[in-house]
Order: C-alpha cells, then structure tokens, then sequence
C-alpha cells in the first residue's frame, strides 16, 4: 500500500511540476504554385509558435528553373511580442523546369521553453 502512495505522490508532483511545451512549427507559403519563365515568385518561410518569439535561426534556399538563392532566417527579440515570425525572399526562374525550396536547421527559442528546440523542414516546389 505504500509503494501504491508513493507512485501515487511522485505521479502527481511530475504532473504538477511538468512545464507544457506547445506545438511549433515551421512553413513555407508561395505567392503562386506555378509561374512564366522570366517570372518572379515570392517564397515565404513562416516559423509559428504558441508564446513569444525570442530567437529563430535556420535557411530557406531556393533552385532550380535557373534560380538560386537563400535567405537567413535568424531573429532575435528580447520583448518576445511575436508567435510568428516571416522570412520573405523573392526568386526569378530563367529557364523552365522546378524550383524545389526547403527550410534546413531550423530552430527556435520561445517565451514559454528553457531551451531551444529543432523544428521539422518545411519543402514547396513551384512549376516552371
């Protein structure tokens, strides 16, 4: 009955002192899923979170149909006022084909966690 208790105790104290880690996340968004040959497109790579924002860091890059490019995602705040933060970066595609765009090493630090945490990549591709 005793070892009953105590599961019972040292439960309810882990339950009580555990701190909620909300979901976050990573995305990217296009101003157009298909565009012309010598057209630019706007890709935006969108980190989410449920408290403040204090710092992101991480890539989004962009090739293919003739475009190369990358943008920084680093972002410090010490206000930590956003759940959301955007990394806009515009592409022109010379040649026909696909553009492939992907986010890599992507991290987060919010208002809410100790530490920070790795977000998962976020991919789009685009027809040329």
């Amino acid at each position: 009955m005793k070892k009953i208790k105590l599961i019972i105790f040292l439960l309810i104290i882990t339950l009580v002192s555990s701190k909620v880690v909300f979901a976050s996340s990573v995305s990217i968004k296009v101003s157009s899923g298909t565009i012309t040959r010598g057209e630019t497109v706007t890709v935006t790579a969108v980190v989410s979170a449920d408290s403040g924002i204090y710092t992101t860091e991480g890539t989004l890059s962009c090739s293919g149909a003739g475009a190369s490019a990358s943008a920084n995602m680093g972002y410090e705040d010490m206000d930590t006022k956003y759940n959301s933060k955007s990394f806009p970066l515009t592409i022109k595609a010379t040649t026909s084909g696909t553009i492939t765009c992907t986010t890599s090493n992507v991290k987060l630090r919010e208002l809410a966690v100790d530490r920070g945490y790795a977000l998962n990549n976020a991919k789009v591709t685009i027809k040329v």
